[in-house]
């Protein structure tokens, strides 16, 4: 997918399985040395380990840059090769 809005996705791949642990896919180096599937929202699987790549503009300036993780239920995100965190949906049952 392409898209040419500053900040959108450019490009979005996956790769299922823990081959990517493997083949270091959390480094730069390791993300350009396998072969990657194009993927699409419709196809993703929240049952199926994968790993994701995207590639995206950054605004100018020095101002937080913040990442929408609300379509994963959990995950780990790396960004050049630093780990950002993960994430993990959680729900708390509220009083009844």
């Amino acid at each position: 997918m392409k898209h040419g809005r500053q900040g959108s996705l450019v490009q979005f791949c996956s790769m299922v399985g823990l081959k990517g642990e493997a083949v270091n896919l959390v480094s730069p180096n390791g993300v350009s040395n396998v072969d990657w599937v194009q993927d699409s929202v419709a196809s993703r699987s929240q049952s199926t380990l994968k790993w994701h790549k995207a590639y995206f503009n950054t605004p100018a300036g020095n101002e937080p840059l913040a990442l929408d993780l609300g379509s994963m239920g959990k995950g780990q995100v790396w960004i050049n090769g630093q780990s950002i965190g993960r994430y993990w949906m959680a729900y708390a049952k509220g009083d009844t």
